[in-house]
């Protein structure tokens, strides 16, 4: 997995440089393919639903039938006896995550969850914190300034921080210091140029892509 791949992912579903209050985003091609991809998760919902079953785990996707935010994976979580742990199931690419705090507990029921996400959802893989903490450039999201969202939050929910608990350590440093690794470059706003010179510029930037861990 090379962080240059997530980041072209991303790019196919969030418009590059474009504010989300900017008029012509729900018209661009990267917008619609995203409610193309919730469309196809919500048809697909029920497979989600066994595997919960099966984890004996709660379903936290209320995003998808109701409220105002259009996260991008069916989310959910397990709860031990001191902490309960996130994990979400991006419908965008192939790829899940599981948000581990550190708990003394979550080891097992991070190892429980991963074998049932790989078993039901063949070929997805788990992004690691060195990449997930990423910051994407140019891209915003409706609860997150440009350039201040990571690889997590644009793939899972732009809630990541805040789907896992841990009762000894309820202010957790949650790996978010990963970003301060890959600093985004200087914003470029490209929400007034075509189609072509927009994708030539996130082409560009993709060139410039720093090395994968």
């Amino acid at each position: 997995m090379r962080r240059s791949e997530l980041l072209a992912l991303i790019y196919r579903f969030y418009p590059a440089g474009m504010p989300v209050d900017h008029p012509e985003y729900p018209q661009t091609e990267e917008y619609r393919r995203r409610l193309e991809a919730r469309r196809v998760a919500l048809a697909g919902f029920q497979k989600w639903k066994d595997m919960l079953r099966r984890l004996g785990g709660q379903d936290d996707s209320l995003h998808l039938t109701i409220g105002d935010r259009e996260d991008p994976a069916y989310s959910g979580s397990i709860k031990g006896d001191r902490c309960a742990l996130g994990f979400h199931v991006s419908f965008l690419g192939h790829y899940y995550g599981i948000h581990r705090l550190g708990a003394a507990e979550e080891g097992p029921m991070a190892e429980a969850v991963a074998r049932e996400i790989e078993g039901t959802y063949y070929g997805f893989q788990n992004i690691p914190p060195e990449i997930g903490y990423g910051l994407v450039p140019h891209v915003e999201l409706d609860t997150i300034q440009m350039d201040e969202a990571t690889v997590y939050e644009c793939l899972f929910s732009p809630v990541w921080d805040e789907s896992s608990r841990d009762r000894d350590d309820p202010a957790p440093e949650n790996l978010r210091d990963w970003a301060k690794l890959r600093r985004p470059p200087t914003t470029l706003m490209l929400t007034h140029m075509t189609k072509s010179k927009r994708q030539a510029i996130i082409d560009h930037l993709m060139s410039l892509d720093l090395p994968d861990p």
